[in-house]
């Protein structure tokens, strides 16, 4: 693989991601939200995991880092639903319609918990509508997590370093390549 077409796609990709969080209404701010995906190649192939190897009713991207994982459930045919969460997390804004949730299983997206006061707020707001299951997706590296401030609502967590197998990190990456590599060819000229 050439160092240009990956950092072709890469420079694509961030755009696309950044731009699906304006249009979601997540906006960065210096040293609040780096609107920049973690690992792009494990985004993707862990959205490709949870779509079509777990499942799941409805797919919610918690604002506004949520919406950076978001972008790679939108772009293999996924629509997240969104929530937003103020900081420091006092209050929950429902961007779309949570009553769908209902007595189906839901994933949230998020980049990290470190506190979990959002996880809290976003997870109480939830069970109002009864979902049957919560789960939750991590995009950020474990390194970054403390997982003991998960609320025990949550029933499964998701994260790259636990279901995507480092032996075939490569393929991972060779099939982000492949999958953006024509449209940044395209955009990026």
């Amino acid at each position: 693989m050439s160092i240009n077409i990956y950092s072709q796609v890469l420079q694509y990709v961030l755009e696309r991601v950044s731009n699906y969080c304006h249009e979601r209404g997540a906006w960065e701010e210096p040293g609040v939200n780096n609107l920049v995906p973690h690992d792009c190649a494990n985004a993707y192939s862990m959205a490709r995991y949870l779509v079509q190897d777990v499942a799941f009713d409805h797919y919610i991207s918690v604002a506004p880092e949520g919406h950076i994982y978001g972008y790679f459930f939108s772009r293999i045919g996924i629509q997240p639903l969104a929530v937003s969460v103020d900081y420091p997390p006092t209050n929950l804004v429902a961007i779309d319609d949570l009553f769908q949730i209902a007595g189906g299983t839901v994933l949230i997206i998020e980049d990290d918990v470190i506190g979990g006061g959002t996880l809290r707020i976003v997870t109480s707001e939830l069970i109002k509508f009864k979902p049957h299951r919560l789960s939750l997706f991590l995009g950020h590296s474990k390194i970054f997590q403390h997982f003991e401030n998960i609320p025990k609502e949550i029933e499964q967590v998701y994260i790259a370093e636990d279901n995507l197998s480092d032996a075939y990190y490569a393929y991972r990456e060779q099939e982000f390549i492949e999958e953006f590599k024509n449209e940044a060819s395209q955009a990026l000229g």
